[in-house]
């Protein structure tokens, strides 16, 4: 006899703050700490399934913490199913393993590299493989609420970190499409390039021994932390919940429509750039005024180039955010993107950089959101960068929403990354490449916001054939 009550925690809030059964509601989430307390608030909020999928959860404090309370929504008997590319799980394989045998608790790797010897004897010997990955980002709780979008799990991700942290946004969603995203998840879950960590690594853990060290680890960890940036234990689950229920649920935007896209999960075998595919008809067939761009990695390739320029000598207004040379994290996708800049702007497309220094205090900012505005109407936020490695090596997943409401909020975001403050702006300024800075009245020659030894990384990286690599 089934005996789970008729409607979840979760469903009821759906039907409160959703009212029209038929449509979906979204929220951005353009913060790290925002980001953070919808996750920990979702997994309190859970009462039956928890569905976890994410390049990378990386073991620092907020990934010890959201651990932690996947653990706890584990011993309130929910079914905790987490999947995690192997990009970042060789070392960890004892401590995925002990987890896989937490009770309610399932741990899978998508594409396991075929040696647990890491990832560089990986490249070495099955290149073509170890680097088709899995670079989803979707957290599903009962099937009923989701986010998802550009972040990965930890503290660069939440803003946590006293160094440097990313720039992201993510979408939440409640109503029918949380189950678009839900089935996406399964597929990649029973794929054959998914596997059982039990599989992989061949310890064998008691319960007893599962529960009191995979608990006591976690916990000795977080003591050892001390409180440092994050949300203060006490009363944790209280305040994510409520954030969940005031800032989430309560702001949702119902949509007048909404799907999911993601890639299959045989890409690695097929090579098949669906998803990007996808978006650039969409974006073959409009816009009409309008279109606003924000890609971490931004490598268009000679067939985006041809897109954005034909849509700019058209009258489409095409501004687009990227990385500068000083913020991006990886030096070699920034060498990639330089050779667009010309032609691109040649054609009449706005492209601006966000500094290094955009963030607050002195850590600093790396851009990580893939987000694009299609004429103020159509919203597109997930995990796919504008770059040949999410074409054609990566699996991806997005959400595309049709809401001018939805649009207005993700267009002021994207704005805001691209005000003076916050980004340089390259020009071409009689023929020759240059940036406008906030506070000078020239347009420098020089790359600005970026050192020596970096900038000269850059160029030599620029030799290279990287289009296919970054």
């Amino acid at each position: 006899m089934d005996l789970t009550p008729p409607h979840s925690r979760l469903e009821r809030l759906c039907r409160r703050y959703v009212p029209d059964g038929g449509r979906s509601g979204f929220t951005p989430v353009p913060t790290g700490l925002e980001a953070f307390l919808t996750l920990h608030g979702l997994t309190v909020a859970a009462e039956r399934t928890l569905d976890v999928q994410y390049y990378l959860w990386e073991n620092d404090g907020s990934g010890r913490r959201l651990l932690a309370a996947l653990l706890d929504a584990a011993d309130r008997g929910v079914q905790v199913r987490l999947l995690l590319d192997d990009i970042g799980a060789p070392s960890s394989d004892p401590e995925l393993a002990r987890l896989d045998a937490y009770p309610n608790v399932e741990v899978r790797l998508y594409n396991p590299f075929p040696r647990r010897f890491g990832l560089v004897l990986g490249v070495l010997f099955q290149s073509r493989r170890v680097s088709r990955r899995m670079h989803n980002k979707a957290f599903v709780a009962d099937r009923t609420a989701a986010v998802v979008g550009g972040r990965n799990v930890g503290d660069r991700y939440f803003e946590f970190d006293a160094r440097a942290n990313f720039r992201d946004l993510d979408l939440f969603a409640a109503g029918p499409a949380v189950e678009q995203v839900a089935a996406s998840f399964d597929a990649f879950w029973d794929s054959d390039w998914s596997r059982p960590i039990g599989v992989i690594d061949r310890g064998r853990w008691r319960l007893a021994d599962v529960r009191s060290t995979v608990r006591r680890g976690l916990r000795r960890r977080i003591q050892r932390e001390g409180k440092g940036p994050y949300p203060a234990s006490e009363g944790l689950r209280r305040r994510s919940y409520r954030a969940l229920v005031e800032q989430r649920f309560a702001s949702l935007i119902v949509a007048e429509d909404a799907v999911v896209l993601v890639d299959r999960p045989d890409k690695p075998r097929s090579g098949e750039p669906w998803l990007l595919e996808t978006l650039l008809a969409r974006l073959d067939r409009s816009p009409e005024a309008e279109l606003l761009l924000e890609s971490a990695y931004f490598v268009p390739a000679r067939r985006g180039v041809s897109l954005f320029s034909r849509l700019a000598r058209s009258g489409v207004a095409v501004r687009v955010l990227t990385n500068s040379a000083g913020s991006g994290e990886v030096a070699v996708a920034h060498a990639a993107y330089r050779k667009y800049r010309r032609p691109l702007l040649q054609a009449g497309v706005e492209l601006y950089e966000l500094r290094a220094d955009a963030g607050a205090g002195a850590r600093q900012q790396n851009l990580h959101t893939k987000a694009a505005v299609i004429d103020r109407r159509e919203v597109f936020v997930g995990s796919l960068n504008v770059d040949p490695r999410s074409a054609v090596l990566n699996t991806e997943i997005a959400l595309l929403v049709r809401s001018p409401a939805l649009a207005a909020r993700v267009a002021a975001f994207i704005e805001d990354g691209m005000g003076p403050a916050k980004a340089y702006r390259p020009v071409l300024d009689a023929g020759r490449l240059g940036w406008r800075v906030a506070g000078d009245p020239n347009v420098r020659r020089a790359e600005p916001g970026v050192s020596f030894w970096r900038l000269l990384l850059v160029r030599l990286l620029a030799l290279l054939p990287l289009d296919r690599q970054v």
